[in-house]
């Protein structure tokens, strides 16, 4: 699957927040042709808001999915969960590895 037909999503929890229940960010577009001989990929996280209302570290996760089908047969046909990570202030730009895909059938 091309990365760059995906849609993409910030999953991140608040520093200090003891419920651990994820917030979303959309990513609104993401730019593969910058980086291509080095298979890398660029897109923007505003970091604000509820991310950072609290002093610490922010842990998140990125997932690329795609969804075929129109009305009541849309259908998740693919899922790319990467691993966990964190990012404390300061730090600007993050590499995160991939992990297996999970194609759905």
């Amino acid at each position: 699957m091309d990365l760059a037909n995906t849609c993409c999503v910030i999953e991140y929890i608040v520093p200090g927040d003891t419920s651990r229940v994820p917030h979303l960010y959309a990513v609104p577009f993401f730019d593969t042709s910058k980086f291509l001989k080095e298979n890398k990929m660029i897109f923007p996280w505003n970091v604000g808001g509820a991310a950072t209302s609290k002093n610490g570290t922010i842990e998140y996760a990125i997932r690329f999915f795609k969804i075929d089908g129109q009305g009541d047969n849309k259908k998740l046909v693919y899922n790319l969960n990467l691993l966990p990570t964190n990012v404390s202030a300061g730090r600007i730009g993050a590499v995160v590895k991939l992990v297996q895909p999970w194609n759905i059938p």
